[in-house]
């Protein structure tokens, strides 16, 4: 019953959008200095949940998971803000791919690796290296360029930012492009585990498609769609990446026609999915980069983030009553007109912007 209260802060992180384009310390620059004190405050917080105890008040654990995911979706305005300042044109691509790929890295080792080390050791002792690896892996961002950006930090308004970019004339059908091509992304992903579940597998075997392979899958996906993104350009690989979720959602469709479902090919679907999933997720966000102001980047980021995310929760909810009152075949039947009608629109709504 917590569990979507902690998603909360990465849902309306544009609340606190202003706070990131304010703060700065010293000569670290504007998005920089957020990330470092972020990554500290995130690192302490781990720290202090490391001396929690299983036995001990649930409430306490989960105000502070709460904070780390605070800090986390935070510091993501900063992290998008600072690749928005720093990625020419040509490198958003590739800058993206990146980003996507070790967030899938991060999500086997901070998963897989955090779990083994917890059944090896003990629950304080893995919290706290959870604390200092973060604390570790801030170090670079000291040697990145400063962000020296055109604005005046301390004469900025909290809410200016936001207020400026919702004034531009094209901002509207920039959100409308980023939610209409991220609808069709919680087909999939909010049905997955029950469905894997309903086909009869076990724990250990949901854990290994969706823990290890989906990732390397997501992995793959990501590096390809960043070596493909400049040559076919943004507007074709919005059509083409996006029109790959048809194969998706046919796949699976196919596979709720068997009798019984065999796992190695059940994994291949699953490795396609997670593959084209990647490939779509790297075409939407080069794209809301290429729309971001080099100085404002944090919030135009942010404001497109969160709308994409409203997009798929409603993708998921329409998933869910498909599924749960109808089918699990019903439910991809009807993903696939709303692939077509969703990359047609999202693509016409692209080219005016940019024409």
């Amino acid at each position: 019953m917590y569990l979507p209260a902690l998603y909360l802060p990465w849902m309306f992180k544009f609340i606190w959008v202003g706070l990131i384009e304010k703060f700065q310390v010293l000569d670290l620059g504007k998005y920089r200095s957020s990330i470092i004190f972020l990554q500290i405050f995130t690192a302490i917080t781990a720290l202090f949940l490391s001396t929690w105890q299983l036995e001990g008040s649930i409430g306490i654990f989960i105000l502070f998971v709460f904070l780390i995911n605070l800090w986390s979706s935070m510091q993501d305005i900063a992290t998008d803000g600072f690749s928005v300042f720093l990625l020419e044109q040509s490198e958003k691509g590739w800058g993206n791919s990146v980003q996507i790929g070790f967030f899938w890295i991060g999500y086997i080792v901070g998963g897989g690796f955090l779990l083994i080390l917890l059944s090896k050791t003990n629950w304080s002792l893995s919290l706290s290296l959870m604390g200092i690896t973060t604390i570790l892996i801030t170090i670079p961002v000291l040697f990145l360029k400063q962000n020296s950006t055109p604005n005046d930090t301390k004469k900025i308004k909290t809410w200016e930012s936001i207020l400026t970019f919702l004034s531009q004339p094209k901002t509207k059908s920039v959100l409308l492009m980023v939610s209409v091509y991220r609808l069709a992304d919680g087909f999939v992903r909010s049905i997955l585990p029950s469905l894997l579940s309903d086909w009869g597998l076990d724990f250990q075997r949901i854990g290994l498609l969706l823990g290890i392979i989906a990732p390397i899958a997501s992995l793959v996906g990501a590096l390809i769609a960043g070596s493909l993104i400049n040559r076919l350009g943004r507007k074709r690989s919005l059509s083409v990446f996006g029109s790959f979720q048809l194969i998706t959602a046919i796949s699976y469709l196919l596979l709720c026609q068997l009798s019984q479902v065999s796992l190695p090919l059940l994994a291949l679907v699953i490795v396609l999915d997670h593959i084209i999933l990647s490939m779509v997720t790297v075409a939407i966000y080069s794209v809301m980069m290429d729309l971001s102001r080099k100085e404002y980047g944090g919030t135009d980021y942010t404001c497109q983030d969160c709308i994409g995310i409203f997009a798929i929760i409603i993708g998921s909810s329409l998933s869910y009553f498909l599924a749960g009152k109808i089918s699990y075949s019903a439910n991809f039947v009807f993903m696939i007109p709303i692939v077509i009608c969703c990359v047609y629109v999202s693509t016409r709504i692209y080219t005016s912007i940019t024409s």
